[in-house]
């Protein structure tokens, strides 16, 4: 029976790796993440914690290396240099090693280390070129800030360029969003960009403030402009250039092995045919004092799994794998899954068992649909701890 955190996470050969940086200069409006503001003192010492425990980690295998946060880029550059050397035994098997970044806390020095590290990629949080959206959305930086980092990071590295943009803020058309994506495009022609519709959730400032979304159609015209401007529309908030697709994240959305090291990182993985999450502790102070020994440990329910692998897979191009639904939960629930995608294909929504472009409009009623669908299956439940 398993349950130390330490132990979870030995039995895994094979996973990639998620590092949360969880300090911020100040909290956006729309984040839900978890982040704090940013102490000198605690940062050092949270390095330290988070170093410590990638030297005790036995897997080697590591596909994908993902920095992110709050906001990695608070890191001074000693702190920076040292978290990325004890990355170096994870990455000479990684395809890909991310770092979230900032526009206004990119340094020249701080590009000149990732370009002389294994980093592959920086994920820059843009969200609005427009000086009024950055205002609601309380982003940090000037538009002219943002100008400068992107050229920095296309003058002084060969990095792999990663943009988000958000749509969809409160008083805001689409003529917005298309704007922003030109100017990002024409400007710099990221790899990858990921378009996330503005959420309000629960206990963010947008929320207590009682900002709603736009009510215009923010993601059809976006998607169409992308597409024409040559990005591959691989899942739903994502696109890429020809061969740019994120590979830490398509692990994700494949439910394939991950482990996630610091405050509110979660690790997921399979032991002994069970799958197990191991989730860390949202206490920074505890974290540091305590590390890994402070997380959580659960096994996943095959009902859970059954729902989590639905909901994750109906956001991608693939769909859902109706070849792992039998493997896992059986012929008769690969069935069932298939003969719900159905009527849904009729309607067009489906094409087989992925969503249409169409279809990933409504993806949220779908995703119900199929959940009512599990309910109905005999997927027997498993310990949990």
């Amino acid at each position: 029976m398993i349950i130390n955190p330490r132990e979870v996470l030995s039995r895994t050969e094979t996973a990639s790796l998620y590092i949360h940086i969880p300090f911020c200069i100040s909290r956006c409006s729309y984040c839900a993440f978890f982040s704090t503001v940013d102490d000198a003192s605690l940062r050092r010492s949270y390095i330290e914690r988070v170093i410590h425990e990638l030297h005790a980690l036995t897997c080697r295998d590591v596909p994908s290396i993902y920095i992110g946060g709050g906001d990695p880029s608070t890191l001074q550059l000693e702190e920076l240099s040292g978290l990325l050397k004890a990355l170096e035994p994870f990455s000479a098997t990684a395809q890909e090693i991310t770092i979230e970044m900032n526009p206004e806390g990119i340094t020249h020095e701080k590009l000149h280390l990732l370009e002389r590290s294994p980093v592959t990629r920086i994920s820059m949080g843009i969200q609005s070129f427009d000086p009024m959206v950055r205002s609601l959305l309380t982003r940090r930086g000037t538009t002219n800030q943002v100008f400068s980092a992107l050229d920095s990071v296309r003058r002084l590295t060969s990095l792999k360029l990663s943009a988000d943009i958000i749509t969809a803020v409160e008083g805001t058309d689409p003529s917005l969003t298309l704007r922003d994506l030109n100017v990002l495009i024409d400007h710099s022609t990221p790899e990858h960009i990921s378009v996330y519709e503005l959420d309000i959730e629960e206990g963010t400032d947008l929320e207590k403030q009682g900002s709603a979304p736009s009510e215009h159609d923010h993601l059809t015209p976006a998607w169409q402009l992308l597409h024409e401007r040559g990005y591959d529309h691989y899942e739903l908030s994502n696109f890429c250039l020809p061969g740019y697709h994120g590979i830490h994240n398509l692990r994700y959305w494949d439910l394939k092995p991950y482990i996630g090291i610091g405050c509110s990182a979660v690790s997921t993985i399979e032991t002994d045919g069970r799958y197990v999450r191991v989730t860390g502790i949202h206490d920074v102070s505890r974290f540091i004092s305590e590390g890994m020994d402070a997380s959580t440990v659960e096994y996943i329910d095959p009902p859970t799994l059954f729902r989590e692998l639905i909901m994750v897979s109906l956001r991608t191009r693939k769909g859902i794998p109706l070849e792992r639904i039998a493997k896992e939960f059986g012929f008769d629930a690969a069935q069932a899954v298939k003969d719900h995608c159905s009527p849904l294909e009729g309607r067009g929504i489906m094409k087989g068992s992925a969503l249409t472009q169409e279809g990933m409009l409504f993806i949220n009623e779908v995703t119900v649909g199929f959940f009512e669908l599990a309910d109905s299956l005999d997927i027997k439940d498993l310990p949990k701890y």
